[in-house]
């Protein structure tokens, strides 16, 4: 199980990858992959602490549901921002 949701997850990265540099400025693409990296890589080492303040702060249940919502939060923003860029693609 492991084996197959480490491919899944590393599959889709030469894809992501494309795509930012494609739709990247050249001057921004290292920042932009940076941010990529940290975010799909690094993101859980840091989300972890904060993770576990929020549980001993308040409890279980609170903690998991306020990052759920957070990352729902952040996905329909970036759903947003993907769509008009791929809404404006063309037209250039």
């Amino acid at each position: 199980m492991l084996v197959v949701l480490g491919m899944v997850q590393n599959m889709i990265m030469p894809v992501t990858e494309s795509f930012v540099i494609t739709h990247t400025p050249e001057k921004r693409r290292s920042l932009i992959l940076g941010v990529y990296y940290f975010g799909s890589r690094g993101g859980a080492g840091v989300m972890t602490p904060f993770l576990g303040f929020l549980i001993d702060s308040y409890n279980f249940y609170t903690a998991f549901s306020a990052m759920g919502t957070l990352m729902l939060f952040i996905t329909l923003i970036c759903s947003v921002i993907l769509l008009r860029n791929i809404s404006t693609y063309g037209r250039e």
